[in-house]
């Protein structure tokens, strides 16, 4: 049951980011959840939706709401890969006031030491390629930086 919550939150956190009602029904989905992963999309549900709001005002309140709970659940699992690739992913888009790049690095870092015990944290292989290949394209990371486990993934 759990895995099969995880995937859909995946799906949603995908399309969330071009859909309002996407970012909803993730909200809704992960609002009740205590598991850390969970605590993690609802977390990004908050920004993504606040993200298709116009008013600033309404969107702030959201963009903190979403770091305190990502805080809250990298405290309680802080080396799992994907609680770290959301916070990365979400907050990277936020405006640098609410930003903490200390925090950024760190997720970069613990993503890219726990990423080839992907399977451990119930992570299919095409996720952790994903995870991958988008701090590639964003140039977080290079190739020189990749390990050969990383490249198998990539190359997989």
């Amino acid at each position: 049951m759990e895995q099969e919550q995880i995937s859909e939150a995946r799906t949603l956190f995908r399309n969330a980011i071009a859909s309002k009602k996407a970012a909803s029904e993730l909200q809704a989905l992960t609002r009740f959840s205590a598991l850390p992963v969970m605590v993690a999309y609802h977390a990004a549900s908050q920004a993504l939706y606040a993200n298709h709001l116009r008013n600033p005002l309404k969107k702030l309140p959201l963009a903190q709401k979403s770091i305190r709970l990502f805080q809250q659940a990298v405290s309680s699992d802080p080396d799992h890969p994907e609680i770290r690739f959301l916070r990365r992913a979400i907050t990277a888009n936020m405006p640098s006031f609410l930003r903490d790049a200390q925090l950024e690095a760190e997720d970069i870092h613990v993503f890219m030491d726990q990423i080839p015990e992907f399977d451990q944290y119930l992570i299919r292989q095409e996720e952790a390629r994903d995870f991958l290949q988008h701090l590639r394209k964003h140039r977080i990371v290079t190739d020189q930086s990749l390990t050969p486990v990383h490249l198998k993934i990539l190359t997989s």
